[in-house]
């Protein structure tokens, strides 16, 4: 506008759709699924389209002291998430696993919202201050369950930052967020639905609420003509949910559904690096570390359990380039995650190394050659060591006369064809393993006309 202030419009609209078909079997688990007789395959259907649309006006007032800017408009989103769960029997019919093994959830939610922004651009102290507000209402119903309800809130999420220059390269800064979230419609479907193959989820028909507050600290030290940085941040998170995850382990299935029980979950997050470079050696060190604390409750098998977290990460590197013509990276991670409760002594514990290297080499301005490799080795007691290395390489030569550019990559040269890991959260250590599809070797020509 002639006054400098900028006026936006934007609309969005979008449609999408997640079809799933999953068959397991024969006769897995006939107790649970078929009154304990045999059968030929379980089948499950699943599918969620989604309709979504936002809208909003916003007019943004620039100022050498502060900006403002503010923003109203709406959105909408519907979907329905429909599923079956059936068991296909000796005799080729199809029958339901249960009364409860079918949805047909209709989802609706709308939101009228307002944003008031302030930015303070300063030299020595910046701020932004973000005030939005918003009318939410949710409608979701299920004739299978003679479910229909509707909910109404009002949302404010208060976000405030401030940068302070303590120096001419270092600063402080600090933050605060406030947040309200609510549930989405695979919150509160009432038929089971299974996961995977070791997974049953249902829930109940109020949806999940939660609040989350978090709080940063954070410090960066800069000295840029000795090429020294580093940096030192302070994490803290509260969140506070109306509904827990209630499960119920066998040997071979765990069944969950979320129940309404008032919990919290806290965390702390402390990280730091640092990187230098050596003149001498033309190469660049760097160091990091990270310890994080996730204190939760668990509802397992009908206890009450708190569980404590400790991940800790540390990592070295170190980049150098050795002659004008050659560059060699190496980065090595260390990363011990540790979960234990307060009422049970016994303890899980993992320990994974990663290393990545990389040797790029470049004998004139128009060819490039390039070999990488990462290493992963994981350690955790009860089972096998899991031990994989990765290669990549990949030449480019350029014909400039042709203003065509020539690539031959092989990704995963050795060839490996499968992939294991694990993952451990308070009470739930998981093991995943992942078929690869190999060696991959591709030729590209790329030209401009």
């Amino acid at each position: 506008m002639k006054s400098h202030d900028i006026i936006q419009t934007y609309s969005y609209i979008s449609h999408s759709a997640e079809p799933e078909k999953r068959t397991i079997g024969p006769n897995y688990e006939p107790g649970i699924f078929n009154d304990s007789n045999q059968y030929a395959q379980l089948i499950q259907h699943v599918n969620v389209p989604t309709w979504y649309t936002t809208n909003y006006v916003s007019l943004k007032i620039p100022s050498n002291l502060i900006t403002q800017s503010f923003k109203a408009g709406f959105s909408v989103q519907s979907q329905t998430l429909t599923s079956d769960l059936g068991v296909a029997q000796a005799n080729d019919k199809i029958t339901a696993e249960s009364d409860s093994s079918m949805n047909h959830l209709n989802w609706t939610r709308t939101k009228i919202y307002g944003e008031a922004d302030y930015d303070l651009p300063g030299t020595i102290l910046q701020a932004n201050l973000s005030l939005p507000v918003s009318l939410q209402q949710m409608h979701y119903s299920d004739n299978l369950y003679t479910l229909d309800k509707q909910l109404a809130r009002v949302y404010f999420n208060p976000l405030f930052r401030v940068k302070y220059q303590v120096g001419v390269e270092n600063h402080l800064f600090l933050s605060y967020n406030y947040r309200n979230e609510t549930g989405t419609i695979e919150d509160i479907y009432q038929g089971s639905i299974l996961k995977d193959y070791r997974t049953l989820y249902a829930n109940s028909a109020d949806l999940v609420e939660k609040k989350d507050q978090n709080a940063s600290v954070g410090f960066s030290f800069r000295k840029s003509l000795l090429l020294l940085f580093a940096s030192l941040n302070i994490l803290y998170d509260h969140l506070e949910a109306n509904k827990i995850a209630s499960a119920i382990v066998t040997n071979n299935l765990q069944r969950q559904v979320m129940l309404s029980y008032p919990n919290a979950t806290n965390s702390w997050t402390v990280s730091s690096t640092v990187s230098k470079y050596v003149f001498a050696l033309k190469t660049t060190f760097s160091a990091g570390f990270q310890w994080q604390s996730i204190r939760s409750v668990q509802l397992q098998n009908d206890q009450l359990l708190p569980f404590n977290t400790i991940t800790e990460t540390g990592s070295l590197g170190a980049d150098t380039k050795v002659g004008d013509h050659v560059a060699i990276d190496y980065k090595a991670t260390l990363i011990q995650t540790a979960s234990h409760s307060a009422v049970d002594a016994s303890a899980n514990h993992i320990d994974q190394l990663q290393q990545q290297a990389s040797l790029e080499y470049n004998p004139l301005t128009n060819v490039q050659f390039r070999l990488s490799g990462e290493h992963y080795f994981t350690r955790q007691e009860g089972n096998p060591d899991l031990k994989y290395f990765f290669a990549d390489a990949s030449a480019k030569f350029r014909v400039s006369k042709w203003k065509t550019n020539f690539e031959l990559s092989a990704v995963n040269f050795l060839n490996v064809k499968t992939y294991s890991t694990f993952y451990l959260s308070a009470n739930t250590f998981t093991a995943s393993s992942y078929a690869l599809p190999g060696r991959i070797v591709v030729l590209k020509m790329m030209w401009n006309l």
